[in-house]
C-alpha cells in the first residue's frame, strides 16, 4: 500500500512537472474524478481534469504509462476521497481532501483549481 501511495505521489509530480473538454461541475468533483481516474488507470479521465499547462510539452503516452505503472504497483481494492474544505473565489478554488485506501486514511492534501470554459481544472496539488 505504501508503494502505491508513493507511485500516486510520483504521478502527481509527473503531471505537475509537465486536454481539455467539458469537465466536472465543481472543484471537489474534479478532485474526485482525478483520484478515481488515477486508481482506475483511466488516463483520459486524469487528463480531462488537469489544467492544460500541467501537461503542455509532455507526451500523453508517457503520462499514461505513469498512471498505468502507479495502478500496477498497488493492491488497493477500494479508494475514496473525503473532502475537508472547499473554497471558491470567482474562477479559482482550493480543495482540501484526504484519500482513503482500503480504509486507511492518508494525510490531507490540497488541490488548487481554475474554472476554464465552464469546467474545473486542477492547476496544482500539494
Amino acid at each position: 500500500m505504501i508503494r502505491f501511495h508513493a507511485a500516486l505521489a510520483l504521478l502527481v509530480c509527473l503531471l505537475t512537472a509537465g486536454c481539455g473538454s467539458s469537465g466536472p461541475s465543481g472543484p471537489a468533483d474534479a478532485v474526485r474524478d482525478f483520484v478515481g481516474s488515477t486508481f482506475e488507470g483511466d488516463c483520459d479521465g486524469v487528463l480531462r481534469v488537469v489544467h492544460p499547462d500541467l501537461v503542455a510539452g509532455r507526451d500523453p503516452a508517457e503520462i499514461c504509462a505513469g498512471i498505468q505503472a502507479a495502478v500496477s504497483e498497488g493492491e488497493v481494492r477500494h479508494a475514496s476521497v473525503e473532502f475537508l474544505r472547499e473554497e471558491v473565489q470567482g474562477n479559482l478554488a482550493r480543495v482540501r481532501y484526504r484519500v482513503i485506501l482500503d480504509g486507511e486514511r492518508l494525510p490531507a492534501e490540497d488541490a488548487e483549481l481554475m474554472l476554464i470554459d465552464g469546467a474545473w481544472r486542477i492547476t496544482e496539488m500539494e
